[in-house]
């Protein structure tokens, strides 16, 4: 293989890590979370055991999961980088494919009314579009150690024009669960549990 596609399968593998720890650690276990998220969690779980495959690839629409479920992936990845380490941490373990994460997200905080969160990932793709580049070397310089990574992502301390990034904690996950309180039945008709 080449040394591009072995980081772009690299990058890939560190994409599903990084969805895999979310849905745990943003799922029913360790967080009180709306019914018709758990839902959508156990759902998800059973009809995409491998994670979201489909930041992977490049589907057709009519075979996507319905954005009211895979938004909470994407919604995830984000608000998790973001408060972890700031928008560059999500350009680093996001890298092969940040914008369908970003397309997915910017959908689904439109559809919840999150019109700020929504906006702010014009800033957040402008950043990863003129950083790509420099992520893509970093990567391939990077030996293991955290010295690469630290240094990479070093740039979203560095900007006091981060304000924006506050908008990816706190509230918002308030306004997703409000969101979701208020449509499960609609959650429900989109992944067949009409049990209620």
């Amino acid at each position: 293989l080449r040394e591009s596609e072995r980081r772009f399968r690299r990058n890939l593998k560190s994409t599903r890590n990084v969805a895999a720890r979310l849905r745990w650690s943003f799922g029913v276990e360790t967080m009180s979370t709306a019914p018709a998220e758990e839902l959508i969690y156990e759902w998800l779980k059973a009809n995409y055991p491998d994670g979201p495959v489909w930041f992977d690839e490049e589907m057709p629409a009519d075979q996507l999961p319905p954005l009211e479920t895979r938004m909470l992936y994407a919604f995830n990845v984000i608000e998790y980088n973001i408060s972890n380490g700031g928008w560059s941490q999500f350009l680093w373990n996001c890298l092969s494919n940040w914008r369908s994460i970003l397309d997915t997200a910017q959908a689904g905080y439109t559809l919840i009314g999150a019109v700020e969160q929504a906006n702010a990932l014009s800033t957040l793709r402008s950043l990863c579009e003129q950083d790509e580049q420099e992520c893509i070397a970093a990567l391939e310089r990077e030996d293991g150690s955290m010295d690469t990574f630290a240094e990479f992502t070093r740039r979203s301390y560095g900007n006091n024009d981060n304000d924006w990034e506050s908008l990816f904690w706190g509230d918002i996950y308030e306004k997703r669960t409000a969101w979701l309180n208020a449509n499960e039945g609609r959650i429900r008709l989109l992944i067949g549990r009409i049990d209620a």
